[in-house]
């Protein structure tokens, strides 16, 4: 996943994305814990604000891996 902007994380298939990015495992539970996590996406990105759609992170992560 990488950083758009200043504020919103997209997810990207490229295996060295450009600017600041985070792993995450492509499976519903891993980023249901990053969630979760208070200030997970926060501290990775090291930023203040984060924007995300779960659920559109998740089809778009499934897209590019092939299996949505």
């Amino acid at each position: 996943m990488v950083l758009k902007g200043s504020s919103v994380i997209i997810a990207d298939g490229r295996e060295q994305p450009a600017g600041r990015g985070a792993s995450l495992h492509p499976l519903a539970e891993c980023l249901e814990k990053a969630v979760k996590k208070r200030g997970a996406f926060k501290r990775a990105f090291k930023v203040d604000n984060v924007e995300f759609n779960k659920e559109w992170l998740l089809s778009e992560i499934k897209r590019i891996l092939g299996s949505g």
